[in-house]
């Protein structure tokens, strides 16, 4: 997944030009009238919907309720409701339910009297799967069209912008034609821009739609610049690229290095290549002040593998941004490097040891190299009780094919930290089975199980058996010491049982005749799509609690980095914000790392089981798709591909990532400490949570 950025309430002044570019865009279209901003003297950020009475209603408790049980009946019904708060309210809560079936009720609404109905129920349309929509015989058929009807004579400007946006979200051919026609307001074009974007990023509107992005890209106005630019970042090929990227090029070209979206510009030449811009991008890496810039441009820099790339690669070693360097490494050990490489490199790990996320990275290349001696030369007597320089350590050990890697993965073994020591196993396992063929190596293997026969962790230890029942490590005398292992009564409980099962194969002829191979399991990017709640809990939501956070509560984490102050939205996500504070009241939360933290996209967090993304907290939320748009800072919920999978992972946006709104539950935003969340890095530890309420 990818990503843009800020989510300011005024113009960002550079020099004599006003940027505000797609994030700036978002706000406008988001910020409801009568709605006002919650301010701090750092950062502002808007109530998508405005709050409405929910904490001390009934009736919209109760259409809350319905949302959460997953009642479309309840929510349909409620749509004839003579309230317009519970019109709204139930239309809301539709936008989460998806359901076609919900389309013939509220298809009359986008004419309610009430602005607040027209809106939510241009969100609820918007929703929908574009699938059903484009599919003649569902009740969705043609909404994109009922939502471009409605514009015709909609004049509120907020309405119209959930109305744009909707269209982007579920356009299908003939709507994709109209977006392309379409010449709006100068005070719309960034909106509609966006929605075309959308649209031809799911395959309607052809070459048409691209050619019209492309002729709005060298825009003088960076609201429009930066929305006709997003498509181009998110797919490649695209129609008719060949022309595009003059337009593009162009218009990189004629920004300032202080330009805070031209990493839109970058992305899009690095992604879909252009030959033209190398000496561009080059010089974009060296010089921009924004490490989006930097982060976008290293790709590309990294892909021309000439000296004079490679040059500036490493030099960029020591860049400001955490992000910046691990981009460079990453692009580095792309490739074999030569002693000038490696003496920079070595250079660099002991200027910045604990420089974690990018020594990682430098160093598995080296270990994969054969070139142990900067490896152990930055290992020393090793740190085992920092939890960071652990976690480093057992991945170089993994990536260390030498007869040292493996003896620092049985010492990883046998260290306090229990994430550590499975993790340490798991690599053994794998180890053990590449070495397999090899005698020269079972020795260290049969010696090393053979001492985790003892470990004091019982899941380790019986791993140890089981491992040592392999018919190659029999061979060598692996029986005889799991009977020592008995009659000296250095073992008991549960690795007993498993003993004498492993042996009794052993007498019978049945030892394993290969090794066991770690099972295979779903491989998931443990990302903004994917992570979540593994239980079959599903909370209710809990009025009191909900009244006693407020409308506005704040959640504050506490980094290495320093404080991020987090607003969240009780009113639009009530059951994710009762949660995701009682987590934290909890002190789960409390040194769990950040587990996954993309460049340009997102930090991810609230793995509360600490299994580096793979777990939640016992119980699954449902899906709470909200209309706060995924501008920079938006705070969102971590899920499976499946909807109603949250648990307690969380993510928070580097950048504007559009391509996010309405999937993933946003519900809070950064009221201060953006500048910390950009220094996050892989395993950065979150210290501390903690619960503010409003007005607290």
């Amino acid at each position: 997944m990818t990503t843009p950025t800020a989510l300011p309430s005024s113009p960002i002044v550079r020099g004599s030009r006003t940027r505000r570019g797609l994030a700036g865009l978002l706000l406008s279209l988001t910020l409801l009238g009568g709605c006002d901003a919650l301010s701090t003297p750092e950062r502002a950020a808007p109530r998508h919907r405005p709050a409405d009475a929910l904490l001390d209603d009934p009736a919209l408790q109760a259409i809350a309720e319905a949302q959460n049980a997953r009642d479309t009946t309840a929510l349909v019904a409620a749509l004839a409701d003579v309230d317009p708060a519970v019109r709204a309210r139930a239309a809301y809560g539709l936008g989460s339910l998806r359901a076609p079936v919900a389309v013939p009720a509220l298809l009359p609404l986008l004419a309610d009297e009430d602005p607040r109905v027209r809106a939510d129920v241009a969100f609820a349309l918007g929703q929908l799967d574009p699938a059903a929509v484009a599919d003649s015989t569902s009740h969705a058929f043609a909404a994109d069209l009922a939502l471009l009807e409605r514009l015709e004579s909609e004049t509120e400007p907020q309405v119209r912008a959930t109305l744009v946006e909707s269209v982007g979200k579920v356009a299908g051919a003939e709507a994709a034609e109209t977006l392309i026609a379409a010449r709006p307001d100068a005070s719309e074009q960034a909106a509609w821009a966006l929605a075309l974007g959308r649209t031809v990023l799911r395959g309607e509107g052809g070459e048409a739609g691209w050619a019209r992005l492309a002729e709005q890209v060298p825009s003088e106005d960076p609201e429009i610049r930066a929305a006709a630019s997003w498509a181009f970042t998110r797919t490649s090929p695209i129609p008719g690229w060949f022309g595009h990227r003059r337009a593009i090029r162009a218009t990189l070209a004629g920004l300032g290095f202080e330009d805070e979206y031209a990493w839109l510009h970058i992305q899009a030449l690095a992604r879909n290549g252009d030959r033209f811009s190398r000496e561009l991008l080059e010089g974009w890496f060296e010089g921009a002040a924004d490490w989006r810039a930097r982060v976008a441009a290293a790709s590309s820099v990294g892909f021309q593998r000439s000296t004079r790339s490679w040059e500036l690669l490493l030099a960029r070693l020591a860049d400001p941004s955490v992000h910046v360097r691990t981009t460079v490494a990453q692009q580095l050990a792309t490739e074999p490097w030569g002693p000038t490489a490696i003496d920079r490199v070595s250079a660099q790990l002991r200027e910045a040891p604990e420089d974690w996320a990018p020594n990682e990275i430098l160093l598995s290349h080296l270990a994969s190299q054969g070139e142990e001696a900067p490896v152990r030369e930055w290992w020393g007597d090793g740190r085992w009780t920092d939890a960071r320089w652990a976690t480093v350590a057992v991945r170089i050990a993994e990536a260390t094919a030498t007869r040292q890697g493996v003896e620092w993965l049985f010492e990883a073994a046998r260290v306090e930290s229990e994430r550590i020591r499975r993790d340490a196993v798991a690599a053994l396992r794998e180890r053990w089975a590449l070495s397999r063929p090899y005698p020269q190596a079972h020795e260290v293997f049969l010696t090393g199980f053979d001492a985790l026969l003892r470990a004091d962790d019982d899941e380790v230890a019986i791993a140890a058996v089981e491992l040592l029942g392999d018919s190659v490590l029999v061979q060598l005398g692996a029986g005889e010491r799991l009977r020592s292992a008995l009659t000296d009564g250095a073992v008991a409980g549960a690795r007993v049982e498993r003993i004498r099962a492993v042996l009794a194969g052993i007498d019978g002829g049945t030892t394993s005749t290969e090794a066991e191979n770690p099972a295979d399991e779903e491989a998931t990017s443990a990302g903004a799509d994917e992570t979540p709640g593994d239980g079959p809990v599903r909370p209710d939501l809990d009025w009191e609690r909900l009244r006693a956070l407020g409308p506005y509560p704040r959640l504050v984490l506490r980094t290495p980095e320093g404080e991020i102050t987090l607003r969240l939205s009780t009113t639009e996500a009530p059951l994710t914000v009762q949660e995701i504070t009682r987590i934290a009241e909890e002190g789960r939360y409390d040194g769990t790392p950040f587990h996954r933290v993309i460049a340009n996209f997102v930090a991810q967090g609230g793995d509360v089981s600490r299994v580096e993304g793979h777990s939640g907290p016992g119980v699954r939320l449902r899906s709470e798709l909200t209309r706060i748009p995924y501008a920079q800072g938006v705070l969102g919920m971590a899920r499976t591909q499946r909807f109603d999978t949250e648990g307690s992972q969380f993510f928070i946006t580097h950048s504007t990532t559009p391509h996010l709104t309405g999937l993933y539950g946003a519900f809070g935003w950064v009221e201060r400490g953006m500048d910390v969340v950009e220094r996050i890095a892989p395993g950065t530890p979150l210290i501390e949570a903690r619960v503010l309420p409003d007005g607290g």
